[in-house]
């Protein structure tokens, strides 16, 4: 069963639609909103939409790896199945899957998968992200394999109109997000925080060892140079912000609760440095960071806990918001 959860920030008043999908080889779910309001998500090997105005469900699954002229995936029932999605400036939703080397695109218009475009010396993978930064280029993050046992991570951009394919940079990026059409942030595997020209693969680094996750940045640019990340250090996890223009980083520490509305009483030593108490669950796992129309920040986490008096968790709601000017 999926849930779409849709929350009326003036109010915060929230409705849940569900519907069921098929649960066979399921990775994950990337989700897509288009300019009707329809939802798309990507999920196993299909796409899906749900249109709220007729709470109907469309599905469209990928078209066999044969009839692509494509090897099928050679590991396990997790490969093959959808790993990224995205939806460029036409319209069209590209989506990317586990050791597939091909990006693939789906006409929503049409109603059928129409592009295919081979990857052929590198692979999606299970951190891969897929952007549309301006029409024709798509940028996709994977991994080749130059020996046997080993792996080298890939930041390429794929021009989708004839199909060629080339590296931006061989830094060593991990996870990253767009902010403009030309250039994107990124964490790489040393936790080291820089930005990268998409054009020229030029690459500027702002901090050598930033206190992000580098499985789940969730990286989110603001209006004012900002970009906002899951922060993830020393017994202390929240979220926090770089500012593009100096490097400088701001964090913000969750708060620490043992049951809802009673704060977890803080056995930190005095002046101690990224100090979280000591019985405190380390991670609640934030799933997503947006920017409202205010610039006030949202984040989603995993562990919302509110009816469980016996889970510590640095947050006991699901949804947090972050206000303009407050800390």
């Amino acid at each position: 069963m999926v849930t779409l959860i849709r929350i009326n920030l003036a109010d915060r008043t929230v409705v849940h639609t569900s519907f069921r999908l098929d649960a066979a080889r399921f990775v994950g779910i990337w989700v897509l909103l288009d300019a009707r309001d329809k939802v798309w998500t990507g999920w196993g090997r299909a796409v899906h939409v749900y249109d709220p105005d007729t709470d109907t469900v469309l599905s469209y699954p990928l078209p066999g790896f044969a009839s692509l002229q494509l090897p099928p995936p050679a590991y396990d029932d997790f490969d093959g199945n959808f790993v990224g999605l995205v939806m460029d400036p036409s319209g069209e939703i590209w989506a990317a899957a586990s050791n597939v080397a091909a990006v693939f695109g789906f006409n929503p218009t049409l109603e059928k998968w129409d592009r295919t475009i081979r990857l052929v010396w590198f692979n999606p993978y299970s951190f891969t992200q897929l952007a549309a930064p301006k029409p024709g280029l798509l940028i996709v993050s994977g991994y080749q394999s130059p020996v046997p046992n080993a792996s080298v991570p890939v930041f390429a951009r794929v021009n989708t109109a004839n199909g060629d394919v080339a590296t931006v940079t061989a830094h060593p990026v991990r996870e990253y997000a767009l902010i403009g059409q030309d250039q994107a942030v990124f964490i790489d595997e040393t936790q080291a925080l820089g930005t990268v020209n998409l054009t020229t693969g030029q690459v500027t680094m702002l901090a050598a060892n930033a206190p992000i996750n580098a499985n789940g940045a969730r990286f989110a640019p603001d209006a004012n140079g900002h970009v906002w990340f899951s922060m993830v250090s020393y017994r202390n996890i929240g979220i926090g912000s770089v500012d593009l223009s100096t490097g400088a980083i701001t964090t913000y520490t969750f708060p620490y609760v043992d049951r809802p509305g009673v704060v977890l009483p803080d056995d930190c030593p005095s002046g101690a440095f990224h100090c979280i108490p000591s019985s405190a669950v380390a991670d609640v796992g934030v799933q997503a960071i947006d920017i409202d129309a205010n610039q006030n920040v949202w984040v989603v986490t995993e562990q919302p806990g509110a009816n469980d008096p016996h889970l510590r968790a640095p947050i006991m709601a699901p949804v947090i918001e972050l206000k303009v000017g407050r800390s």
